[in-house]
């Protein structure tokens, strides 16, 4: 079946051959015969019957989808199935094409010299790539990304900013949103380099790039390149089609690559394909480089990110701990998840994918950068295997608080947490049978068991905490202190933190016999307390469960030992009573 390509204009520059994104079809008309354009210069051909006509410019690309109205009548309007290509009618004449009535290009007799009657145009519905401005791609632009897949179910961009412009080589690809988004390369034409001769540094630098320089080697050594260029280098001098063209006859005949091209969607599946790795995103800050903060809305603050988090592990005082900070007239807590109470869960969760602007709508615009301090409690957050890097890339300047009781009694605390939730496993199952548990035992029985111990292991999360944040951004505090003497230790906090003004706590808490913890003391002798979920009664562990466990974390507590040595933090009195076992 022979081809033709419809060219807008005589300077349009032809496309690579293969798939294009829509599929057009001319079909024949009813009433007369339609004559199209073959080559650049625009020469009349006739198309046999059937016809296929793929479009060969971008504005055909970007047109097509969007022509038929939504419930347009009238005798052009044909039915459409359900699933599959779309067929309209329209009609043609010298210098002119209609589609239902609509004007599509109009004066452009070079296209189509000759043309009468009518014709029907099938189009198969695909999603098609769009390589905007800098601007919304990334940092990401929530409501652009939004748009683009309601309204024109884009699922292909393409970025130079990710993570930052340079160096090139580290660029990197992600999905936000179902949206494919795929590192773009530069090629150092720009919109003023629109002249051979007025090339930046003359137009030895341009092939001296084009033959073993900058830009052979980005294609040399990225296995997919994607390049931007502007409308300006396919008129004037052409400098687009000069560089692609030289490029790929100097790859060509000094190398064995074999260069190959794929329609956007193929090529981004292939991407991450090559590089699954790169599906989740990682959010910086972007305030940390000027280029983003440059892109980014205006409207848009990084005051709004926390300055230090409490990443937990659960059941440790967590709660108590994020109770005394608020009291403090500096310190401000983020608003309240509707699913997860005081807790945000974003570095840990698919929350994470929700993007950064999400994060921030949960925390206030400080009334004082300087003095206020944001702050998010996530108890999860401790052993969590993402957490530690995402919060870095985020927020590297963020401290870090972390409690620690005797992990023993922090399993035990957590059984007795589910029971009181029903959990079914741990209505089913005695605490000793969970955490004695074997590889062969049910799936919800393992699962309790990887919650209860796992947690525990404070040597390896805190390491793995350390990857990412220096030591002196890192608090570990002693549970068991915070339960017995709040006051030292959040004096302790607020000097790690470097919060003013100095916060008395000795004033300010009182210790509530009948509930048995410290609760914050208020005007005329009331007090507020935790709530009735916190301080709850059940049986002590008994002796047979606290030996297995004391074994268990031996080497745990072991390696803890010494990684508090190195990092010249005290010793828990917990962690001194188990070490004494082991001797």
């Amino acid at each position: 079946m022979p081809v033709a390509r419809i060219s807008l204009s005589p300077a349009a520059p032809a496309l690579p051959r293969g798939p294009r994104c829509p599929e057009v079809r001319l079909l024949p008309g009813d009433h007369g015969r339609a004559l199209g354009a073959a080559g650049a210069a625009g020469a009349a051909a006739a198309l046999p019957d059937p016809r296929l006509v793929r479009a060969a410019h971008p504005q055909v690309a970007l047109a097509l989808p969007a022509l038929p109205g939504k419930g347009r009548a009238g005798p052009a309007q044909l039915s459409q199935p359900r699933h599959g290509p779309k067929r309209f009618r329209g009609s043609c004449a010298p210098g002119k094409l209609q589609l239902q009535g609509q004007i599509l290009w109009e004066g452009l007799a070079n296209s189509f010299r000759k043309c009468q009657g009518f014709f029907e145009i099938e189009i198969s519905s695909c999603s098609p790539l769009v390589a905007p401005h800098h601007s919304g791609v990334y940092p990401v632009h929530v409501q652009l990304y939004d748009a683009w897949k309601k309204v024109w179910n884009i699922r292909v961009t393409s970025t130079e900013e990710y993570p930052h412009l340079k160096p090139a080589r580290y660029r990197r690809g992600f999905i936000h949103k179902n949206i494919m988004v795929l590192p773009r390369q530069t090629c150092g034409l720009f919109t003023h380099t629109i002249f051979y001769k007025e090339y930046p540094g003359g137009p030895k630098e341009l092939d001296k790039s084009i033959q073993g320089g900058e830009l052979f080697f980005t294609v040399v050594l990225n296995p997919i390149s994607i390049f931007m260029t502007h409308l300006s280098n396919y008129g004037n001098d052409r400098l687009g089609l000069y560089t692609f063209v030289n490029l790929a006859n100097f790859v060509h005949t000094w190398t064995n690559l074999k260069l190959q091209t794929l329609p956007p969607v193929q090529l981004a599946h292939k991407y991450f394909e090559l590089f699954p790795e790169q599906k989740d995103p990682l959010w910086q800050n972007p305030c940390d480089d000027k280029r983003h903060k440059d892109i980014w809305s205006k409207e848009k603050t990084c005051d709004r990110l926390p300055k230090f988090l409490v990443v937990g592990p659960q059941k440790t005082g967590t709660t108590a701990l994020y109770l005394f900070l608020i009291m403090h007239p500096s310190i401000i807590s983020n608003s309240p998840s509707p699913k997860t109470f005081e807790e945000v869960q974003f570095f840990n969760r698919n929350n994470y994918h929700r993007g950064i602007d999400w994060y921030m709508d949960f925390f206030p615009t400080p009334s004082n950068v300087t003095t206020d301090f944001l702050f998010e409690k996530s108890a999860n957050y401790f052993h969590s295997e993402e957490a530690p890097k995402r919060a870095a890339s985020l927020i590297p300047k963020a401290k870090i608080i972390t409690i620690l009781i005797d992990p023993s009694d922090r399993a035990y605390s957590w059984y007795q947490h589910q029971r009181s939730h029903e959990d079914p496993a741990a209505l089913k199952f005695s605490f000793y049978q969970v955490i004695t548990a074997g590889p062969r035992a049910p799936s919800e029985l393992r699962a309790l068991q990887k919650r209860c111990l796992a947690p525990g292991w404070y040597a390896t999360h805190i390491e793995r905490w350390l990857a990412y944040f220096p030591p002196y951004q890192l608090l570990i505090i002693d549970g068991q202190q915070l339960r017995t003497d709040p006051s030292t230790v959040m004096d302790e906090v607020q000097k790690f933190l470097g919060v003013s003004p100095h916060y008395n706590y000795s004033e300010a808490l009182t210790f509530d016999s009948h509930k048995g913890f410290w609760c914050q003391l208020l005007e005329e002798g009331k007090t507020k307390c935790l709530g009735k979920s916190k301080g709850r009664k059940y049986p002590p562990m008994d002796s047979e469960c606290r030996a297995f466990l004391s074994s268990y974390y031996r080497d745990h507590n072991v390696e803890l030992s010494k990684l508090l040595h190195k990092l010249g933090q005290p010793l828990p009195s917990w962690l001194r009573q188990e070490l004494q076992k082991v001797r």
